[in-house]
């Protein structure tokens, strides 16, 4: 039997990432290799490596998992002396940084990649260095020992030439099972797709120029014939569309809606996807509308112009942000915010400008984080000359874009704040402001009639026996039950802010 790969994943979340599921259907499918299995691990525990008999490690990994990661690596060098290898969004922008705890590190898109690596593992089962080499987009230790590092890899062209995810590895069965969500009426099972890779902009926060270096789409073919195989496999009420921009390519949007309407997909799955607000308009709304897109997650950021030109640098506005907001509420689609504050420059005014876009405005969901560097982004760099990080820090001192414990933790995290118009306790009280408002925002806090006289859930008390019933049971219950754990961290963070529910009830 061929030499076992285990692709290996820290994980907790609903929808499973589909990039550790690229890579072994492309070695299915160009190198006729099909003996990987996909680990996404919950606690990260060795055992949750070991069980599985592995003959070579694959290590996926983004910046706040890279210290945990590396513990893994150099337990199964030293007890199961096998080879590691690293790939990810923290390694791509700095692969000189190597340890020694990963044979090799593969950069950015890494389907190509891995096959060239796993053909010389499969033909040697061991790296030499003067073989390494010759593989682009790699980074690997020298037999002097130092950090050799390839040339970038050619892009795949054209996208479609890459297969389908091996949804058959992510344990499906599991990440599809009915899950409660702030907006949904009752648990529903989720699945996601990617239809593109990348982003045409840099914003100064974001690494996915550096990882994917620019924007691609798969077909309108490709996505659609996707969609009807998820539909075809498993049971799902909505598939999330997992790409950075959904939006990107307008007449590509066309062709996907319009071939989603040809097959009636839209009659048998709701989506949520990410969007831009410079590129929302009217047509944009109308053709997400008719493919029945119901949550759309807009990264508004800022609503202080001079911190959101800064940001997008200069490509979105505030005016556009409001915009867009509005169009999609007109629409009837569910609206997520993203937002950021103790970005450079930002003084207690900009942020209160957030605060209020948020408070005087129809957002049924929304999410603030604190402005962090993360390699890769131009925010790094900045933070680098002001000696706040380095590409070799212990990296668990970074904010793990947890807002109840960066509020516990702030001590230890206030060093890495880039905060140039307020000191750190004034941003700490305008933080738990923020958080103060989410909790008396949160859908899962009331109980809401409204979503009841909506054409889907009608269509849905038709098509289902016992729907209402189980809607009716949802909606009086109490949100401990509707929402689990959603309920108690809603409970943990009122505890920690020392907010009573009669503030707000």
């Amino acid at each position: 039997m061929a030499p076992k790969l285990l692709i290996f994943a820290l994980f907790k979340g609903i929808t499973p990432p589909l990039g550790v599921a690229y890579i072994p259907a492309y070695l299915r499918r160009y190198l006729g290799y099909d003996n990987t299995v996909v680990e996404l691990s919950e606690s990260g525990s060795f055992e949750d490596i070991k069980k599985h008999d592995p003959d070579i490690v694959g290590f996926s990994c983004v910046t706040r998992h890279y210290n945990r990661i590396r513990d893994l690596a150099r337990r199964v060098k030293t007890e199961l002396r096998i080879p590691t290898i690293l790939g990810g969004h923290h390694i791509t922008p700095i692969p000189h940084i190597l340890p020694k705890e990963f044979d090799l590190a593969v950069l950015g898109e890494g389907e190509q990649t891995m096959l060239e690596v796993m053909d010389l593992f499969l033909k040697r089962g061991i790296f030499p260095p003067e073989e390494l080499e010759k593989i682009k987009g790699i980074a690997f230790h020298s037999s002097v020992g130092e950090v050799r590092v390839t040339p970038p890899r050619e892009l795949i062209k054209p996208l479609d030439n890459v297969p389908y995810p091996a949804r058959d590895l992510l344990d499906m069965e599991k990440h599809t099972q009915p899950v409660y969500h702030w907006s949904f009426m009752e648990p529903l099972r989720i699945a996601s797709i990617s239809t593109s890779r990348g982003c045409p902009y840099n914003c100064v926060y974001c690494s996915a120029s550096v990882f994917w270096r620019g924007y691609r789409g798969f077909s309108a073919e490709y996505v659609v014939d996707e969609l009807k195989t998820i539909l075809a496999d498993y049971p799902v009420d909505v598939i999330y569309i997992a790409d950075d921009l959904f939006i990107g390519d307008r007449k590509r949007l066309r062709e996907i809606v319009s071939l989603i309407k040809e097959e009636g997909i839209d009659e048998e799955v709701r989506f949520w996807a990410n969007a831009r607000a410079n590129l929302v308009d009217e047509e944009v709304c109308s053709l997400l509308k008719e493919m029945n897109l119901w949550h759309i997650t807009f990264g508004f950021e800022s609503c202080s112009e001079p911190v959101l030109k800064f940001l997008k640098k200069d490509t979105v506005s505030v005016e556009q942000n409001r915009s867009a907001l509005a169009l999609s509420k007109k629409y009837g689609f569910d609206v997520e915010g993203n937002f950021m504050v103790g970005s450079p420059f930002e003084t207690k005014e900009d942020m209160m400008k957030t605060y209020h876009f948020i408070e005087n405005n129809p957002i049924d969901s929304f999410g603030i984080q604190v402005t962090t560097p993360l390699p890769g982004t131009e925010l790094w760099e900045m933070a680098k000359e002001r000696g706040l990080v380095s590409d070799t820090m212990n990296f668990d001192t970074l904010y793990d874009f947890n807002p109840i414990t960066f509020i516990e933790n702030f001590d230890q995290y206030r060093q890495f704040l880039m905060l140039d118009g307020i000191s750190p306790d004034e941003f700490l009280k305008i933080y738990r402001k923020f958080q103060v408002l989410q909790l008396k925002r949160g859908r899962y806090n009331k109980l809401s009639f409204s979503d009841v006289f909506s054409l889907g859930f009608l269509r849905k008390c038709l098509r289902e026996h016992g729907f209402l019933w189980r809607a009716l049971k949802h909606l009086l219950a109490g949100p401990a039950f509707r929402f689990p754990r959603l309920w108690r961290a809603y409970q943990k963070t009122k505890k920690i802010l020392g907010v009573e529910d009669k503030s707000w009830s």
